[in-house]
């Protein structure tokens, strides 16, 4: 399996047809997979450190939300 690569951005034309202002490319499957290895993403620390700062906050806000209706 091919995917297209475009080092623009994708677009609609007038007709409705996709449209890519810059180059397109192909790439394959293993192409695909080593781009995504070359460290995108996150780590799996910085994984668990997002997951606490996001149940920190939802626990503030259920917080706030509950003394507000308290009070």
């Amino acid at each position: 399996m091919n995917f297209i690569l475009c080092d623009g951005e994708w677009g609609q034309g007038a007709g409705g047809e996709i449209v890519c202002t810059g180059q397109l490319s192909a790439l394959t499957v293993e192409e695909f997979r080593a781009s995504l290895d070359q460290g995108s993403g996150l780590t799996w620390e910085d994984a668990q450190a997002l997951k606490d700062e996001v149940l920190i906050l939802f626990a503030g806000v259920f917080a706030f939300l509950l003394l507000k209706k308290l009070l």
